[in-house]
C-alpha cells in the first residue's frame, strides 16, 4: 500500500509541475497596441541577415535607423511572421515604421514587433502574435512523451506487484 500512496504523491507532483510549466512558460498573452512605442525613422544602412549563437542558434534581420544608435531585430516570431525578402530588400533612405515595447525604449538592442514602409506593412502584429500563441505547440510532443516516460516508471513496480 505505501508504493500506492508514494507513487500518486509523486504523480499528482508531475502533473502539477507540467500545468505550471505549461501555464507560465508556454502560453503567452498576445501583445496589445497600447503596450507599444511606435519609431518613425529613416534607414541608415541595408538591413542585414544575422545568425545569434548559443546553444540553439536562430536567424535574424537587423534594422538600424539614423534617429539613434540601437539595433532593432527581427528576432523568433517577429522573423518568422515578417516578409523577410521584402525587408532584406529595403534600401537606405527608406522611411520606416517600428513598432517596440515601451519598456525597451532604454535597451541597445530592440525586439522589433510590427514593421512598415508607408502603407506596406512587412510585419503586423497581428501576425506576431498568432506565431506566438501557436509556438508554445512544437514542444508539446516532447512534453508528452516525458510524462509517459515518467509515469511507466513510477508505476511499473506497482504493476509488477500485481501478478
Amino acid at each position: 500500500m505505501k508504493i500506492i500512496n508514494k507513487n500518486s504523491t509523486v504523480i499528482g507532483l508531475l502533473l502539477i509541475s507540467l500545468i505550471s510549466c505549461l501555464y507560465g512558460y508556454y502560453i503567452k498573452n498576445p501583445l496589445e497596441k497600447n503596450e507599444l512605442k511606435t519609431i518613425i525613422g529613416t534607414l541608415r544602412e541595408k538591413p542585414f541577415l544575422g545568425e545569434s549563437g548559443g546553444d540553439m542558434p536562430s536567424q535574424f534581420i537587423r534594422v538600424r535607423i539614423q534617429e539613434d544608435d540601437k539595433n532593432y531585430d527581427l528576432i523568433d516570431c517577429s522573423f518568422d511572421a515578417c516578409k523577410a525578402a521584402e525587408v532584406l530588400k529595403l534600401n537606405p533612405g527608406k522611411q520606416i515604421i517600428i513598432s517596440i515595447k515601451h519598456s525597451d525604449v532604454h535597451r541597445r538592442t530592440v525586439d522589433v514587433f510590427a514593421l512598415s514602409t508607408n502603407h506596406n506593412f512587412l510585419l503586423k502584429l497581428e501576425d506576431y502574435n498568432k506565431c506566438n500563441a501557436n509556438r508554445w505547440r512544437m514542444f508539446v510532443p516532447f512534453i508528452i512523451i516525458t510524462a509517459l516516460i515518467l509515469l511507466y516508471r513510477i508505476l511499473r513496480p506497482w504493476i509488477k506487484g500485481l501478478r
